[in-house]
């Protein structure tokens, strides 16, 4: 109701105004004036009202960037994202002079140079330098944005480099869990050229710390001659944070870790996501759209497929179910029930079962051939993808873990967009984008930074007046792409903990190999 009567003000509004601009020609020609006369006084009052809205219009530009600032995205919390708040930093600081620069001169000028009818014009039709002047200064300027932000997009979508090294520095205890600032080092492509790197440390930050195989390891390296490459495990822990308590104890103020990336595919459709985490082996399964399985057709085993992902199981109840399809659909079309159905019926029928019969052999010729080359070859398919994880709802992650994103979409063009990571990309049909970052802060601290909780408070605060829950900061993924009718539903939170809180959270979820388990497929 609030809605529909503020916009009959605004109508409202609106023909007062037609009507005062009426009453204002009939006055002037009552006056025996000709509508275009402008007095010098009006001239004189349009020129002082250019200099008051020249000051109330930066009057409301400076409260906006105060009241608002970055947009309340709220503090960086991934390595690259620091990065990208110093690129908008640095073009906020070209543009906002320059836009209080050129504004005022335009209003100054307008103000200055009000129309008079006794001065005279004077005509600058070209000049040299000036041209000069204007045109190299924002080309040197535009080139400098373009390099500096190619650089860091370069470095944001650069997949190489599956090893990275972080240095660790200001080691404190908080409820019994370690906290330390990090800082990236450097990335390597293979274990073995990170080791050469890694033995060129020295002091404290020559203790790198390693997990291997579910224990974590402080380990030295250091190089025998020019290639041989001499490891030292010098101690194993259960935990990384026993590791790293370890380490307090031994007032260690610096170390080095050599982490892995790991690999998270986010698959997107109308109107949600689902979210496939790598299992031990760190590589995702194999999949493909051929064999996205919904059960749309009713199969007793309730299996779905919704990836696409390849192993002996999912092509075997894929084919399974066409078949069953394709027999019901033969048996129907020569039954004597099909002789009451419509020609336009039976027609899209007999269109359906020879386009299923199409793409089992298509499936057949592609993917189930390739797996049956040879046992070797249908093991290592399916080891892949069995111990991957697949999940819908909120994504967990692990603060200081490097992560390499991997995006798909099943139908239209989607945008995972993490605000708060500073990381955005496309989702396109037919194709994998992907995207890395390394989140430098936890849920928990993110919820007890200063300008976290003002910002809630305040948001909490409007919502009680209005009767509404309250809400509590989050990380979260987007669609920033409008993708259909409920393009604003497209969303889920982002968990980042610890490592010890992110082990005993995925310890109770189903791998794939459990899930066929379960639906009594392997």
């Amino acid at each position: 109701m609030g809605k529909v009567l503020l916009i009959v003000v605004l109508v409202l509004l609106v023909l007062a105004v037609a009507q005062m601009m009426r009453v204002y020609e009939l006055s002037s020609k009552v006056r025996g004036r000709k509508e275009p006369t402008i007095t010098r006084r009006e001239n004189n009052m349009n020129a002082v009202l250019m200099l008051v809205f020249c000051i109330a219009f930066f009057g409301f530009v400076i409260w906006q960037m105060v009241a608002y600032g970055m947009g309340g995205k709220g503090p960086s919390v991934s390595i690259h994202g620091e990065a990208t708040d110093w690129l908008i930093g640095l073009n906020f600081g070209i543009i906002i002079p320059v836009f209080f620069l050129c504004n005022a001169l335009l209003f100054y000028f307008a103000f200055k140079f009000a129309y008079k009818k006794d001065r005279d014009v004077y005509y600058f039709t070209h000049n040299n330098k000036l041209e000069m002047m204007w045109t190299v200064a924002p080309a040197i300027v535009l080139a400098i944005i373009i390099v500096l932000g190619l650089r860091t997009w370069n470095d944001i979508t650069d997949m190489s480099g599956d090893y990275v090294v972080h240095e660790h520095t200001g080691l404190v205890v908080n409820d019994g869990q370690v906290e330390s600032n990090f800082e990236f080092k450097a990335a390597y492509q293979t274990v073995e050229e990170a080791g050469v790197g890694l033995s060129n440390l020295s002091g404290s930050s020559k203790l790198v710390l390693v997990e291997k195989g579910g224990e974590w390891v402080l380990q030295t390296y250091e190089m025998d001659g020019e290639s041989a490459l001499i490891i030292t495990e010098q101690k194993k822990f259960n935990s990384r944070n026993s590791a790293l308590l370890s380490l307090v104890d031994e007032e260690v103020s610096m170390f080095t870790e050599l982490k892995e990336q790991k690999h998270i595919e986010i698959y997107s459709k109308q109107f949600d996501w689902t979210t496939r985490y790598a299992g031990k082996d760190n590589a995702l399964g194999d999949a493909n759209f051929k064999l996205i399985d919904y059960n749309s057709w009713g199969d007793t085993n309730t299996f779905l497929n919704p990836l696409g992902l390849i192993s002996s199981e999912t092509i075997e109840l894929h084919f399974n179910r066409i078949d069953a399809r394709v027999s019901y659909l033969n048996e129907f079309l020569g039954s004597a029930e099909a002789v009451f159905e419509t020609d336009e019926k039976l027609a899209e029928m007999t269109e359906e079962m020879e386009r299923l019969k199409r793409k089992k052999m298509r499936v057949q010729s592609t993917i189930a051939n390739d797996m049956g080359l040879n046992a070797m070859n249908q093991s290592e398919v399916n080891s892949r993808v069995y111990d991957d994880v697949i999940l819908k709802g909120d994504i967990h992650l692990v603060v200081g873990q490097p992560y390499q994103f991997q995006f798909k979409s099943q139908d239209v063009i989607h945008s995972a967009y993490f605000p708060h990571f500073r990381a955005q990309m496309n989702c396109v049909p037919g194709m994998a984008t992907q995207i890395k970052f390394t989140p430098t802060m936890t849920t928990k601290e993110f919820r007890e930074h200063p300008d976290v909780i003002a910002k809630y408070e305040a948001i909490n605060k409007a919502r009680e007046k209005v009767g509404k829950p309250l809400v509590e900061a989050s990380f979260l993924l987007l669609c920033n792409k409008i993708c259909g009718l409920s393009h604003s539903n497209m969303w889920v939170n982002v968990i980042v903990e610890t490592q010890e809180e992110y082990e005993a959270w995925m310890a109770d979820q189903k791998t794939f190999e459990q899930q066929l388990q379960a639906s009594n497929l392997k």
